[in-house]
């Protein structure tokens, strides 16, 4: 295929190679509290919450202000878009830069991504159907989406944000169900698959029966081709879940040997992990990145503690638990960094290769509207700089590219559009990152931990 018009970037003839498989879709309505005041909202831009149908939700899309009182409905979330709008945009920021490339390089190849989700059909908001169809017609994402036929749906969910920016998010009931499913049942078991596919269709329920459950998951797995074919995987796992870990070690024993998985949490632990729980968490990752609140949450005596002490503590309990498991052995080790994200305090990144930690700051002169999503970019980019060269993801040029994709997520509502145009090099968003990419990077340091 020809170079993309007005880009230095080559569509691929590769079918067969996934840059990077990202998990979990939802359809987010957020709801923003009176005293919400954000710094980067145009005057008039509010929109009053307004009671009714689904149908007049979704038609306003992305139209509402993201302002104190507000609501913005029927929009792209639960980290799988973010992640892959952060790693497209990585990789224009280090072309840009001429990162590992030479000056008279040929057109790169097009990033080839997959999302990995179950998607309803055609119960898709308006702004939500459209994100999806410029990222596939551009990246191939869909590739790893299973359709859902009714009464199978897309999650849903409130995203509600407080006036100091922090958000609870609500589960909204499935279309024909009878509420909101908080406490198991069919409708809970199929938004899990919906959200983390399993690698196999899973057998349905043996407490339902076949011929009258309306939430059988039994549709929605990894694409066998995504298994095969990604050079990296990403997603979102809560480590008290026991089915997440048990996923991780699964993808893990799945994927071809050099596959690179990482994982974030999205949540804070209820309770410290058991050494257990937290070996069966680490142990199939190369890559981990935790909130800073969330940090404290898994390593007992962290809470009050630094973020590197933190992140210190998760990457020896990673080896200790390579060491368990081959009896001493000196098995392979596969968690080599781990990453804890201090939202408007930067980033810390501790590795196997650094004795020390690495600060970065959050990007200056930041007009921000809502930062859902913002550390899914993140972490996104991340996965750009590791694909680009291993020794640059631990490189503090690559805390700066993901520190300014994260900063492009939370100055607008929503994720932003995932379409070619992000790859052209007279791109004003790509220009705009890459200077705040090299001020952040030019701003770190290294600490003790």
């Amino acid at each position: 295929m020809a170079a993309l018009p007005g880009s230095s970037f080559a569509a691929s003839d590769d079918s067969s190679q996934i840059d990077l498989a990202s998990y979990t879709f939802i359809v987010d309505d957020t709801v923003f509290a009176p005293s919400y005041r954000s710094s980067g909202s145009e005057s008039g831009a509010e929109s009053e919450i307004e009671e009714g149908g689904t149908e007049r939700e979704e038609e306003r899309g992305g139209e509402a202000g993201g302002e104190g009182g507000s609501a913005a409905f029927g929009q792209v979330g639960g980290s799988g878009p973010q992640v892959l709008f952060g790693f497209v945009l990585a990789t224009a920021v280090l072309r840009r830069l001429g990162v590992g490339v030479a000056a008279a390089a040929p057109p790169l190849r097009v990033p080839s991504l997959a999302l990995v989700a179950g998607i309803g059909e055609g119960d898709l908001p308006p702004a939500a159907s459209l994100w999806l169809r410029e990222a596939d017609a551009a990246f191939g994402v869909c590739r790893g989406v299973s359709w859902m036929q009714p009464p199978l749906s897309t999650p849903r969910a409130w995203q509600l944000v407080e006036g100091d920016g922090s958000r609870t998010q609500v589960w909204r009931k499935a279309r024909g169900s009878s509420g909101i499913a908080s406490g198991g049942g069919e409708e809970e078991e199929a938004r899990a698959a919906a959200l983390l596919p399993p690698l196999v269709p899973d057998p349905p329920s043996s407490s339902s029966s076949s011929s009258s459950s309306s939430f059988s998951p039994s549709s929605v797995s990894i694409p066998r081709s995504v298994l095969q074919n990604a050079r990296a995987h990403h997603a979102g796992l809560d480590p008290l879940n026991p089915r997440h870990p048990l996923w991780l070690s699964a993808l893990r024993a799945a994927a071809p040997r050099g596959t690179r998985i990482s994982a974030e949490t999205f949540q804070e632990c209820s309770r410290f992990p058991s050494p257990k729980e937290l070996r069966a968490l680490l142990r199939p990752l190369d890559f981990f990145s935790p909130n800073e609140a969330e940090a404290a949450s898994l390593v007992e005596g962290e809470r009050g503690g630094s973020a590197a002490s933190a992140a210190r503590s998760l990457l020896l309990a990673a080896a200790a638990a390579a060491a368990a498991d081959a009896g001493g052995g000196g098995e392979e080790t596969f968690l080599d960094s781990v990453v804890v994200r201090r939202g408007g305090l930067g980033a810390v990144l501790v590795s196997r290769e650094r004795e020390r930690a690495l600060s970065v700051p959050c990007v200056g002169n930041l007009r921000l509207r809502d930062t859902t999503g913002a550390g899914n970019a993140f972490l996104g980019a991340l996965a750009a700089a590791a694909a680009a060269s291993p020794s640059l993801s631990e490189a503090p040029l690559a805390l700066g590219v993901a520190s300014a994709a994260a900063a492009a997520v939370a100055e607008v509502l929503g994720t932003p559009p995932l379409s070619a145009d992000l790859l052209s090099p007279s791109n004003s968003q790509v220009e705009r990152a890459a200077e705040r990419a090299l001020a952040v990077r030019n701003a770190g340091e290294e600490v003790e931990v």
